[in-house]
């Protein structure tokens, strides 16, 4: 928890030091953006980093909320002219019964 809290509160402080407008933080950053890019350079092999971690996690929540939103207009049906949500090929059916109740006699018989 401590390490969520500490990622947390880094964050937070690249984050105000990205939308300052003072020349000295805005320098300081730039150094600290360096010393990490040399940091980074002078690796032989990648170390995967809690911010890292942080995305891949963004990512995969973000491709699982895609799918989830594509699978319920899947199921969900197309809507009709009333805004409500039908199963998909009910509005043939209702259409269908609407043209015949308007060529329907009113002794029952139709004239389709």
């Amino acid at each position: 928890m401590s390490e969520e809290v500490d990622l947390q509160h880094l964050a937070k402080m690249i984050d105000a030091a990205l939308s300052s407008d003072n020349p000295s933080t805005r320098k300081a950053l730039r150094n600290f953006l360096l010393v990490a890019s040399i940091t980074e350079a002078e690796s032989d092999s990648y170390i995967k980093g809690p911010f890292t971690s942080l995305f891949d996690t963004l990512e995969s929540l973000e491709k699982q909320m895609a799918s989830l939103r594509q699978e319920v207009e899947m199921t969900r049906g197309t809507p009709d002219w009333y805004g409500s949500s039908r199963a998909y090929g009910q509005e043939k059916t209702d259409i269908l019964e609407l043209y015949r109740s308007l060529h329907t006699n009113k002794d029952g018989t139709g004239s389709i």
